[in-house]
């Protein structure tokens, strides 16, 4: 009789497992064709279900930096722009090797010659006027730094184009001549191509415009001060002259006439 009871109680709780498996899987296959059917976070919310997880959005901010899509449990890392980066080389500057210098009148534009690589037709040991771009001197230059020097392409042993000169100044016919010389940012005898005009010479006086083109000279007297000066052409001795004061120039030379330079490349 005992043995019979305890079979019952057996049939019975195997009864009724099957029974509670039989309603959870009911319980589990309505949950998931309730999350199927509402599909919108307001519908699963009335159904009593939790809201849908984060769409993967690919967002922009106003300055047009791009984000990727978002990943659960990754952090983001923004996407930089290609922003070009400072040059580490060469500050900005030109560098030119054998250009020669073209001459115009001032005032009229008009192109009268270069810059000759041989000295004055009059026999002076500055440097005159040719016609022929073939025949004009070829300077080397970069300006990375102003004032600077031109170094002549082919130079020797006085490779760079300066003045040789003394003091000028406002009221003066006193000028500087163009020659050849070595290195100087002030008068100083360094040795020139034209000794007898003045054993003092100077170089580094060169700017360049690169907008134009345009070549300026600045002298510089004794004690570093700078004088606002012009290039003149005077035929009758075919040399150039740097001059503080134009008109005063003219009435020693009455030939002479200012010129503008520039780079012909």
């Amino acid at each position: 009789m005992f043995q019979s009871k305890s079979i019952l109680v057996i049939l019975l709780l195997a009864i009724s497992q099957l029974a509670a498996a039989g309603t959870s899987h009911v319980n589990r296959g309505t949950l998931s064709e309730r999350a199927l059917t509402h599909r919108t976070n307001a519908a699963r919310m009335a159904a009593g279900l939790g809201p849908l997880p984060p769409s993967q959005l690919q967002r922009r901010t106003g300055g047009g930096h791009y984000y990727p899509p978002y990943t659960p449990g990754k952090p983001q890392t923004p996407t930089q722009p290609n922003n070009p980066k400072p040059s580490q080389g060469k500050p900005d500057c030109d560098d030119k090797k054998n250009v020669p210098i073209k001459c115009k009148k001032k005032g009229t534009g008009q192109t009268i010659g270069y810059i000759s690589k041989d000295y004055s037709k009059k026999g002076k040991r500055g440097f005159g006027l040719c016609t022929n771009k073939n025949d004009a001197l070829g300077l080397d230059f970069e300006n990375s730094v102003t004032p600077f020097n031109f170094k002549i392409t082919k130079g020797g042993d006085l490779p760079f184009l300066g003045f040789a000169g003394n003091t000028i100044k406002a009221g003066a016919t006193d000028s500087a001549v163009l020659t050849n010389t070595r290195r100087s940012n002030s008068p100083s005898n360094v040795g020139n191509g034209f000794p007898g005009w003045s054993a003092n010479s100077e170089s580094q006086v060169w700017y360049y415009s690169r907008s134009n083109k345009g070549v300026s000279s600045k002298w510089v007297n004794q004690g570093g001060i700078s004088v606002d000066s012009k290039i003149c052409y005077e035929p009758s001795e075919d040399l150039f002259h740097l001059v503080a004061d134009v008109a005063a120039f003219k009435r020693k030379y009455p030939n002479s006439y200012e010129v503008e330079l520039e780079i012909d490349d």
